[in-house]
């Protein structure tokens, strides 16, 4: 997976985050789930637009490829200490996650690389 990950940060396309909001990163749940600092409190962030398999699910359990996906999102935010967030219309879903297009402090796009590399489907559209 190393190697997966130096050839993604060496190649993903760099969006400007100026415009973005940066909160702390506090942990990665799965691939396509994270939880950070947000108005003082701890909160989880769904990511919008993609879809990574489970990696503990009530019903489903562990499906393949969840802990793939769950440890590419760790290691493309490894070393970050906050993360960068851009909202869209729906702010939050009915589980009451926070919902958002998150990117790294050198503007690489967490969601875009997980398509890439296979590890998530284009979902909830």
């Amino acid at each position: 997976m190393g190697d997966l990950i130096s050839s993604t940060i060496g190649n993903a396309e760099k969006h400007d985050v100026s415009k973005f909001e940066e909160y702390e990163l506090e942990s990665v749940i799965d691939g396509d789930t994270i939880r950070i600092k947000y108005n003082g409190s701890s909160e989880k962030v769904r990511f919008l637009l993609v879809d990574t398999p489970e990696t503990n699910h009530e019903t489903l359990g562990e499906q393949p490829y969840g802990p793939e996906a769950k440890e590419f999102t760790k290691q493309l935010l490894a070393g970050q200490d906050t993360v960068y967030l851009e909202f869209d219309v729906s702010y939050r879903d009915k589980y009451k996650r926070l919902l958002a297009y998150i990117y790294t402090k050198e503007g690489i796009s967490v969601q875009e690389q997980l398509l890439k590399n296979g590890l998530a489907r284009v979902a909830y559209l």
